[in-house]
């Protein structure tokens, strides 16, 4: 939608005042030649106006976004412009962002490269500070007319959206969640995320391809053997929000949330996280994409009944694992040991201080307050401290 605002420049703001002084001294001095100075000076502001008015935003452009951005990230956008006419009235461009992206871009374009059939592109960064969905846009042109004294706007283009993921911060590796690598060996009797990384050998049968003949096995049994490919599953861990919509420091929690879910990612974890008490999001080992991007359109949710999601634990994990809880409320602990008595570990972020009482922690919990956003991987580091320590 067009922008037909009329404003005007110094200069146009100059030839109004200059008007009014001619009007004033002619009056004054009783002399007439400053009346007609008066009127010519007011006529051409209105033709520079009419002027400014007529024209079109003769263009094309296109916007390039790299792909998501991380909250606190620069993010670089490029504005792709073609131009189909003359734009010899355009003085400059401004894009619209959101709020939380910082102030919004403007600048010129380089006159020579856009004329008729021209093209040129403009690049700017932005620094997102909240996560969620946006959209950038609509690009905006400043067209002005020849002498400078009129200026309006005019919308170019589309809008494009834009998901911010939640900020992640780097936690250490540490004797809290044990490696997931051959150090450890994960037994699964119902493996719910089944890989096939586990080797063994069996008897050769006909029409079994020599490409998987086992030579040292078959050396060592004395007749032909063959690799086999045995299902070994994934180690798991689950991640539960409990934070009510619009609870203070609740995007330090997601922010929390989104750490721990690369962290356990890239040390080889499936990772699931419990947007809602009907939809648990699974992420494969070395890819949190999918928890982030749930993650950064979260409104906020309380978890249900305890004893109802520790049934669902119970019914979709057959072992034992990693549970973190991330909740507004120390006094939840309490209502959800039923949850903790299925993890191994049970750890808890309360963000409600880094002064958390162990007293006031129920066992099995390890817990650990949150401040704020930034204290992130501080948190990550007292619970290892604590956990080392006693």
């Amino acid at each position: 939608m067009s922008v037909r605002t009329i404003r005007l420049t110094a200069r146009g703001w100059a030839l109004v005042w200059t008007s009014f002084v001619c009007v004033a001294l002619a009056t004054l001095l009783n002399r007439r030649e400053g009346l007609f100075v008066a009127v010519f000076l007011m006529i051409v502001v209105v033709l520079c106006g009419v002027s400014v008015a007529s024209q079109k935003a003769k263009m094309r452009v296109v916007r390039r976004i790299p792909g998501d951005g991380h909250c606190g990230e620069t993010l670089e956008i490029v504005c792709e412009i073609q131009s189909v006419g003359s734009t010899a009235g355009v003085s400059g461009w401004t894009d619209s962002v959101p709020r939380t992206f910082g102030r919004a871009p403007t600048g010129v374009l380089p006159p020579r490269r856009m004329m008729s059939g021209g093209r040129a592109a403009v690049r700017y960064s932005v620094v997102p500070s909240v996560r969620g969905w946006y959209d950038i846009g609509p690009f905006r042109l400043t067209l002005s007319d020849p002498l400078g004294v009129c200026e309006t706007s005019r919308s170019v283009g589309e809008t494009t959206g834009i998901l911010i993921l939640p900020r992640v911060s780097a936690l250490a590796a540490g004797d809290l969640i044990p490696p997931a690598g051959e150090g450890r060996q994960y037994d699964r009797t119902r493996p719910t995320a089944p890989r096939a990384d586990e080797l063994i050998a069996r008897d050769y049968r006909p029409g079994d391809p020599l490409r998987r003949v086992h030579w040292r096995a078959t050396a060592r049994h004395g007749q032909l053997m063959v690799r086999q490919e045995e299902p070994q599953a994934d180690p798991e861990a689950l991640i539960l929000l409990d934070v009510a919509a619009g609870q203070v420091r609740a995007d330090a929690l997601v922010d929390l949330a989104a750490s721990i879910t690369v962290h356990l990612s890239n040390e080889g974890f499936r990772v699931t996280f419990a947007e809602s008490e009907t939809l648990w999001i699974d992420a494969p080992p070395k890819d949190p994409h999918e928890i982030l991007t749930a993650l950064a359109v979260w409104p906020g949710r309380m978890l249900g009944a305890p004893h109802d999601v520790a049934q669902r634990i119970e019914r979709r994990f057959s072992d034992r694992i990693p549970i973190f809880v991330l909740t507004s409320d120390a006094d939840r602990l309490d209502d959800l040991v039923s949850v903790a008595v299925n993890a191994a570990p049970a750890v808890a972020f309360v963000a409600s201080g880094s002064g958390l009482s162990r007293a006031g922690v129920p066992a099995p919990w390890l817990a650990a307050g949150l401040a704020d956003r930034v204290d992130v991987a501080a948190s990550w580091d007292r619970l290892q401290r604590r956990l080392v320590h006693g």
